[in-house]
């Protein structure tokens, strides 16, 4: 095609078009390196369960059973008490629920969550016995009074403190949100908060060591075909 141009002309046509391939060539450079330099997009964070995902409608087909214990045992010379009678049993290895000899009879509406019981046990020297009874758990959240023993002995018998104890929330693979006194504790199903307070006694009236165990027992969902309601 520039075979008939003068060399001059040749010489000016040459020049230009290596210009031009190194301007292309510099562009595509500059494209690389300006790509190269901008910040790779972060993947979006993973959503996991969270509590406000739990149930907020009671099942129709499962019940919320939890425990709430506290355990007096000892040596020496303690305060001594005999307490009675269990109000109900139940069995964890199969959720089956039911009243206690002269217990009165068990069952939950519709709307209701499920149980929490509160209990006392004593053995040794500071007697014997098992005392408990139900509470039917009928709205989230939901609030008991619970017996924490107080570190230090009366006269007659140990002091006693009542905290609150307040159910939140229950996800759906049964694990409860506790607040405990203004303390919040997961405790999944079969899972146990606990609390040991260890004391010498060495009063005029009493003389030995007392042990005492509050804890915090969470059972999970249950059958409620499993509720003997007889």
């Amino acid at each position: 095609m520039f075979g008939n141009a003068p060399a001059a002309l040749r010489k000016i046509i040459a020049f230009g078009s290596v210009s031009l391939l190194m301007s292309f060539v510099m562009l595509q450079a500059c494209s690389e390196q300006m790509a190269s330099d901008s910040p790779a997009q972060e993947p979006e964070p993973v959503q996991t369960p969270t509590f406000s995902q739990s149930k907020s409608m009671p099942p129709n087909d499962v019940y919320l059973f939890m425990e709430i214990w506290i355990v007096f045992d000892g040596t020496g010379t303690l305060p001594m008490k005999f307490v009675d009678f269990p109000g109900y049993e139940y069995d964890p290895a199969t959720g089956a629920l039911k009243s206690y000899g002269r217990g009165k009879q068990i069952s939950l509406d519709l709307e209701d969550w499920g149980f929490i019981s509160l209990g006392e046990k004593r053995s040794a020297a500071t007697g014997g016995g098992t005392a408990s009874q139900l509470s039917t758990i009928d709205q989230l959240p939901f609030t008991v009074s619970a017996p924490i023993f107080a570190g230090e002995l009366g006269e007659y018998a140990e002091e006693i403190n009542y905290i609150p104890i307040t159910l939140l929330a229950v996800s759906m693979d049964g694990e409860v949100l506790v607040d405990i006194d203004g303390q919040q504790v997961v405790l999944p199903k079969g899972e146990t908060w606990e609390q040991v307070q260890d004391m010498a006694v060495n009063t005029e009236r009493f003389n030995g060591h007392l042990r005492v165990t509050s804890s915090i027992i969470n059972y999970g969902w249950n059958s409620r075909s499993l509720i003997d309601s007889k």
